[in-house]
């Protein structure tokens, strides 16, 4: 399976809840490069024309660029997204790009880990 899709699918295993009987939602977090522990936060973003564009074009190479681990979930008519703040600096840097989409965004509290999310 190609790299993307191989990321998609785990990251819909991740937020579904759904996963094969030879792997674990910690595994597929692990795979996907999401620590088990440190702080975190969901992201949502609606798309203004569901299913024409992404809500948050570019979002996935600014975060990967700034070392942020993330999964991304992308449907018709919104995109979501849980990151990892491994430094101090990292809530400041995703919440920096977040702005430069433009795009209507919601971020949830920090979390202390992806286990509470």
């Amino acid at each position: 399976m190609q790299r993307g899709a191989r990321r998609s699918a785990l990251a819909e295993a991740l937020f579904s809840g759904v996963i094969s009987d030879r792997m674990t939602l910690w595994d597929a977090a692990r795979e996907l490069g999401l620590p088990e522990r440190g702080p975190c936060a969901v992201v949502a973003a609606t798309a203004d024309s569901p299913g024409e564009e992404e809500p948050l074009p570019g979002v996935e190479t600014a975060v990967h660029q700034a070392h942020l681990p993330f999964a991304w979930r992308l449907l018709p008519d919104q995109q979501i997204g849980l990151v990892a703040f491994t430094t101090p600096q990292a809530e400041a840097t995703g919440l920096r790009i977040l702005r430069r989409t433009g795009a209507r965004v919601g971020v949830s509290p920090r979390s202390g880990s992806n286990r509470s999310v």
